[in-house]
Formats: C-alpha cells, structure tokens, sequence
C-alpha cells in the first residue's frame, strides 16, 4: 500500500473520514479486495464485522386423509386371458 496519488497503479481508494481531510490510497492492480476495504475501513475507525447467512430448503409431504398419502393400484389378467394390464398410482403431495 502506498498513500502517494501520484503512483501509477491500477487500483485508488478515496477516502473521507467525518471529521477529517480526504486520503488517497494507492494499491498495486493484484492488491486483493478484502484488503482494500479493510485498510479503508480501519483507516476512518469503522469496523466491520463478519455476516453469516444460511438458507435451508425443506421438502415436506403432507397427509390430511387416508387418500392423501398417496395410492398405488395395479390389476393384472394371466397371460391366457390376454395378458391385459391396468395401473392407477396417486402421489402423496409435496411442497417445497
């Protein structure tokens, strides 16, 4: 960090404390953010701190009646008969 405006680098940070004068502060362009904000930030006294926030996503199945759980019904006639087939399925609801 150099506190000279007249460097030519690539990254410069203003800074105007509220009760005080204007500062320049130049970094070199590989500077990392987080270090340009954490010498801007101490240099007028602020300190910030960390913000932590998660978010969870849930899926739930709900059930009021026997019905709503969900059903799964299959009928099947022997292969002498034709073999014929028939399914009816209802899922159980879901929400997100």
């Amino acid at each position: 960090m150099k506190k000279d405006s007249e460097s030519s680098t690539d990254l410069v940070a203003t800074i105007v404390p509220p009760e005080g004068e204007q500062q320049i502060l130049v970094y070199n362009d590989a500077t990392p953010s987080g270090t340009i904000i954490q010498d801007s930030t101490s240099y007028v006294g602020a300190t910030l701190e960390a913000e932590y926030v998660e978010a969870i996503t849930e899926s739930v199945e709900r059930s009021r009646g026997l019905m709503d759980g969900g059903f799964k019904f299959r009928f099947k006639l022997p292969e002498k008969f034709g073999g014929f087939a028939i399914e009816l399925e209802k899922k159980p609801r879901k929400e997100t």
